[in-house]
């Protein structure tokens, strides 16, 4: 059976992505997000994320207009501070709590593990030693408005 595609536009506030603004596409079954993430779009150049985010929408109702459902978001982000920048490949299994408030606007919020793998380190001065960790907590809460 064919279900109509619905678009829908997404601003979120997460601890890896920090401020985001996506694009969504889902039927009954799945969804598929589009997201870009940096510290309020000031200096992208250096501190921006780019996902892709897949969810199944064959979760779990919890209440009437509470879904549970997993999924996972990979991409690439480029983190810079005093002292380095790393570009990194993430990927995160994903657990998402919808909350539909109108036929037209949605509240997420989501957690999972950001597993990283470094691509590029570059030292940008001295005085401090780091290294981006491997696995970091994701946390998100996003309003989802259906176009």
């Amino acid at each position: 059976m064919y279900s109509q595609a619905i678009v829908d536009f997404q601003a979120g506030y997460s601890y890896i992505e920090h401020v985001s603004l996506g694009v969504g596409i889902r039927n009954q079954k799945n969804k598929v997000s589009v997201l870009v993430g940096s510290n309020f779009f000031v200096n992208i150049k250096s501190f921006s994320s780019y996902y892709v985010q897949y969810e199944s929408l064959r979760g779990f109702q919890l209440y009437d207009s509470v879904h549970v459902n997993f999924g996972i978001k990979a991409g690439y982000s480029i983190y810079s501070n005093t002292y380095y920048t790393w570009n990194l490949l993430s990927a995160a299994p994903m657990a998402f709590v919808n909350y539909t408030y109108s036929p037209k606007i949605h509240f997420v919020a989501s957690a999972g593990v950001m597993c990283t793998r470094i691509l590029r380190v570059k030292r940008l001065a001295y005085g401090e030693f780091g290294w981006y960790k491997p696995y970091l907590p994701e946390l998100k809460c996003a309003i989802l408005y259906d176009l």
